[in-house]
């Protein structure tokens, strides 16, 4: 078995090779995402959020019990996707936690037809997963409507700029991205 030190050392060189490889879940890859609730009203009159809504901001979770919910359906979702996808990398004290989550390079890194298929694989096996996770995907609306909406609802609100009603949507199911650690870059979302 690879010790901790070489794996980090493969992860690094695979950085210099390829940039930062990720595992993604992508709707389009799942079969009638359509049917799921993956549509833009193109009725509605679509506004630029003000410009205060545009500058990164720290939020503060509450309730706590939506962001537990989702990382306990999004852990139990990753414990049960299987080798292609990856799996939680045992330590001295054994704990499901998402930092521990190990996805296989050979299904992060395409160097030939053959592997490029097996990572095409991994992205619509952890697609059609996501989509089928009802757990995960209750947890993820509740997430959605419990905090990030009524943060952005806020935010609206206290904007000189905000006149008219207005209607929230949002991606569903979500796009969830697992890039390999160690590492120093930040996404922003």
């Amino acid at each position: 078995e690879t010790g901790e030190c070489e794996v980090e050392e493969e992860i690094l060189e695979l950085y210099k090779r390829n940039g930062y490889p990720t595992l993604r879940s992508s709707t389009h890859l799942v079969k009638n995402a359509r049917k799921l609730g993956c549509k833009r009203d193109k009725k509605q009159n679509q506004r630029k959020l003000p410009d205060q809504m545009m500058k990164e901001t720290i939020v503060k979770i509450e309730p706590v019990d939506s962001y537990n919910q989702l990382k306990t359906a999004l852990t139990d979702l990753l414990a049960g996707c299987g080798d292609i996808i990856g799996k939680f990398a045992k330590n001295g004290s054994y704990q499901r936690r998402l930092e521990y989550f190990r996805v296989p390079m050979t299904s992060l890194t395409p160097s030939d037809a053959k592997a490029k298929k097996r990572t095409l694989k991994a992205q619509k096996t952890l697609s059609e997963l996501v989509v089928s996770d009802e757990p995960f995907m209750e947890a993820f609306d509740n997430f959605v409507s419990d905090v990030a909406l009524p943060h952005m609802k806020q935010q609206l609100e206290g904007s000189r700029e905000h006149i008219d009603p207005c209607t929230f949507y949002y991606q569903r199911p979500p796009t969830i991205r697992i890039q390999p650690g160690p590492s120093t870059r930040h996404v922003r979302t």
